[in-house]
């Protein structure tokens, strides 16, 4: 036996143990042809390559969604940017002083230069100025045509009054010939937007971009629009806030000087009425002499006259600085009217048409009823002179009550229940600049020595004492408006008080006269002494309480002045009714309304300077003949 079949043999490896158990236990495995085995292999790969193929359209397309976020955000970022820099460069024009069309148009010029915004190539800001109404304020890229057309727009009417009237963001991508909405008539027919802006539920004005066809605007883009309104709206409510403003302080110069004028006539009131009161005075006594030359009676006449006017001079004056005493009483202003109308049509001439339109149930009113004559007669003669060729002229009376939209467009109103009275002309009219003059004293469009100034000014001054408001309504070549507002006055029932009337007293009567002007004092008693009556005279307070407890017979009346130097005659009444309980008072003086009213003497017997010699007689004999 050879070396090698001693060996023992190799033990079986595992896998030809385990084959030989699977060929025991399974079937013969079939023959697989090699073309088959390709095709298997070949549909395998191609399958592993579209897997693969789909992974990466997959992660292609998932990368383009990334950048093109990535691209959105950046463009968004971008808008971002844009958008803070136009509001803030806004925010900046907000701030400039500059005038509110200045304002608006660079405001547009921001707005149509974004690059957002860049397919708009024209626009325009109307303002709403007048309530239900936009104003065309500035423009861009807008034909003339359009222009004219789109100058005022009613809120309601085309696009942009629609938005105003809605209050929110209208757009139409493509104005169609013929279409309603095609106000502003553009020749291509362009898209609008039309975005109102608004401030505390007012819409202010409207902005309008007149975009391409089929322009829709993107959300981010809607909002842009929406910051720049809210800047516009700022800009339009600063601008009028300034506005307002101004026309204040000028309302307040302008009363201030008004009041500054008031003073200056209430200041030489009482000397100028106490000279008056000597020239008349004197001049009346010497026309009394029967004996008087032709010639020196006729000097003395023209004295007279010139006396009067001055006088007049002197009342318009104090109406005017609203420093005339009035005597208010409760006044039918149809009454007034309608006792002023054959006058009226005297005074106006026959080429103008007098007219009335007086209120039913008008209420009443507390005002002097003198006063308002005169200020309707001097409203009328000046419509009068508005009228060279002739014309119509109105009368209205009405109730009215003005509230806090009133006080807000005019500042001096306070709201409550009112009686309007207008005076209306369809004359030449006035600008805006002679309206502004109107009532100031002097102030006149006449030619020298035909007019002194002082009608519209004194009817101011009698309808601003009275509590109430006038002012004027007028444009040239369309007539005038003059409107006064007096406060209604409520009437209450007033006890029923029976008078009997006592029998005239014959008797001297004694005055004591107590008045601190030379001239005036020896005037007065030279006429009270002409009537019969004895007259104690004293230059101041102090003297006459010394002449009044030296005296021992009655004294039945004090006349004095009012204001002097010392005592004063109101101090000195109030002493010597104590001293003599019966002594009736009769006060006189030149001063204005205020100052007597300050002193409380508006209540009392009062006989204001100038009088004349038969004015202070008839008074003083009918003060005495009244019993207690």
């Amino acid at each position: 036996m050879s070396d090698r079949s001693e060996l023992p043999a190799d033990p079986p490896e595992p896998a030809d143990i385990e084959l030989g158990a699977a060929r025991s236990t399974t079937q013969k495995l079939p023959f697989v042809p090699k073309g088959e085995l390709a095709r298997e292999q070949r549909e395998r790969l191609e399958q592993m390559v579209d897997e693969r193929t789909a992974e990466l359209r997959s992660s292609n397309e998932r990368l383009g969604r990334e950048i093109r976020e990535r691209e959105s955000a950046e463009a968004a970022l971008q808008h971002s940017v844009q958008y803070q820099t136009t509001i803030n460069a806004l925010l900046n024009l907000a701030l400039k002083q500059a005038p509110l069309d200045v304002l608006l148009q660079r405001a547009l010029d921001m707005v149509l230069s974004l690059p957002a915004l860049a397919g708009s190539s024209a626009g325009a800001i109307f303002v709403a100025e007048q309530p239900g109404a936009l104003t065309l304020k500035v423009h861009q890229g807008m034909s003339e045509e359009t222009c004219r057309n789109c100058a005022e727009v009613q809120f309601g009417t085309c696009l942009c009054g629609q938005a105003a009237e809605a209050g929110e963001l209208m757009q139409v991508t493509r104005m169609e010939p013929g279409a309603v909405l095609n106000q502003c008539g553009s020749a291509d027919h362009r898209g609008h937007c039309c975005l109102p802006f608004s401030e505390a539920g007012e819409v202010l004005g409207v902005l309008c971009l007149l975009l391409p066809r089929n322009w829709v605007l993107a959300e981010w883009e809607i909002r842009v629009l929406g910051g720049v309104a809210d800047v516009l709206a700022s800009i339009i409510s600063r601008k009028r806030g300034e506005t307002k403003r101004a026309e204040l302080e000028e309302q307040l110069r302008y009363s201030q000087k008004l009041e500054a004028v008031g003073r200056l006539a209430g200041g030489v009131a009482h000397d100028f009425n106490n000279l008056l009161t000597v020239i008349q005075g004197n001049v009346y006594l010497n026309l009394s002499d029967p004996d008087l030359p032709e010639q020196l009676r006729q000097d003395l006449e023209g004295i007279e006259d010139a006396a009067k006017r001055a006088a007049t001079l002197t009342r318009q004056l104090l109406a005017f600085g609203r420093k005339s005493v009035l005597q208010s009483q409760e006044t039918d202003v149809n009454t007034i009217v309608r006792e002023l109308e054959k006058m009226l049509r005297r005074v106006i001439g026959e080429d103008i048409e007098l007219s009335t339109s007086l209120a039913e149930d008008l209420w009443s009113t507390e005002v002097d009823p003198s006063q308002l004559e005169q200020v309707l007669l001097a409203l009328s003669v000046n419509a009068r002179e508005a009228m060279p060729r002739g014309g119509s002229l109105v009368l209205e009376t009405s109730n009215v009550e003005l509230g806090w939209a009133d006080q807000a467009r005019r500042a001096e109103i306070l709201p409550g229940s009112y009686v309007r009275v207008c005076v209306r002309d369809n004359g030449i009219g006035m600008d805006s600049s002679l309206m502004e003059h109107v009532f100031e004293p002097f102030f006149t469009t006449k030619e020298i020595g035909q007019g002194t100034g002082l009608g519209l000014a004194t009817a101011y001054g009698i309808v601003r004492q009275s509590g109430g408001y006038i002012w004027p309504e007028s444009e040239p070549g369309c007539g005038t408006r003059l409107v006064i507002h007096l406060p209604r006055m409520v009437v209450a029932e007033a006890p029923r008080v029976e008078q009997r009337s006592q029998p005239a007293k014959n008797q001297v009567n004694t005055i004591l006269l107590v008045e601190d002007e030379d001239f005036v004092r020896r005037l007065a008693v030279r006429v009270l002494s002409g009537a019969g009556h004895q007259v104690l005279e004293a230059a101041n307070s102090a003297r006459a309480l010394e002449i009044s407890r030296e005296f021992v017979g009655e004294i039945h009346l004090l006349l004095t002045d009012v204001i002097m130097p010392g005592q004063s005659g109101n101090e000195l009444a109030e002493q010597l009714r104590g001293e003599r309980p019966g002594m009736k008072v009769l006060f006189m003086s030149g001063y204005t309304g205020d100052m007597l009213e300050d002193r409380g003497l508006l209540t009392e017997r009062l006989l204001l300077k100038p009088f004349t010699p038969a004015e202070l007689s008839d008074t003083v004999s009918a003060l005495c003949k009244e019993s207690d």
